[in-house]
């Protein structure tokens, strides 16, 4: 996606957005490219403006994002298809996650389950998604996922019916572009070694 440069004004910038071609890839629909377009514009003026502050992207919807959240039909079931980062370049749970990592399979997070809260076994042990117990306590599917700047992308298609058994919550707080954060969870080789990354 592009992004703003030094001087240019919020309607040169959509009108330079809209005519992109990853714009149109990622949204071919006309009207969530715009919501898309002026919402980057909109989180780069507010990251010039805290610059301290981390990105509005990162953490949270917010309402000049509303127009991409909309609702999709998948085998008779109706879903709530919102934009996620999963993951941004650098230290997570003291793990360094370089782009040459994050960007390698992206393909790969396309089909996994959603659960509310982090999924444990009768013990309090965490555990994976992919057991058939917990799959009957999901509520989605993560699809469209894609690495672009430092973030990995994707978004969640939450099935309405299922979430409103387990937290009937979480679908009016969305679509009133509550912020929600998301943990992202996998499975991963680590490696010790020694590095420096945004000069720590």
């Amino acid at each position: 996606m592009p992004e703003p440069r030094e001087g240019e004004s919020k309607d040169d910038f959509v009108t330079r957005c809209m005519g992109d071609a990853e714009a149109i890839s990622d949204f071919p629909d006309v009207d969530r490219r715009v919501a898309a377009c002026n919402g980057i514009f909109e989180t780069f003026v507010t990251n010039a403006r805290n610059p301290a502050d981390e990105p509005v992207w990162n953490v949270k919807l917010t309402a000049h994002m509303s127009g991409l959240v909309h609702r999709k039909m998948v085998d008779g079931e109706e879903h709530l298809v919102i934009p996620a980062v999963m993951a941004l370049v650098g230290v997570m749970n003291d793990v360094m996650f370089s782009a040459e990592e994050l960007k390698k399979f992206p393909d790969a997070w396309n089909g996994r389950p959603l659960p509310v809260g982090h999924p444990v076994d009768g013990h309090g042990n965490n555990v994976s998604c992919n057991t058939p117990e917990i799959l009957e306590k999901t509520v989605g599917q993560v699809f469209n996922a894609r690495f672009f700047g430092n973030k990995l992308m994707c978004e969640l298609w939450i099935n309405i019916r299922k979430c409103k058994e387990h937290r009937p919550d979480i679908i009016d707080r969305l679509e009133a572009n509550e912020m929600l954060e998301i943990s992202t969870a996998m499975f991963i080789e680590e490696r010790t070694e020694k590095g420096v990354f945004a000069g720590a």
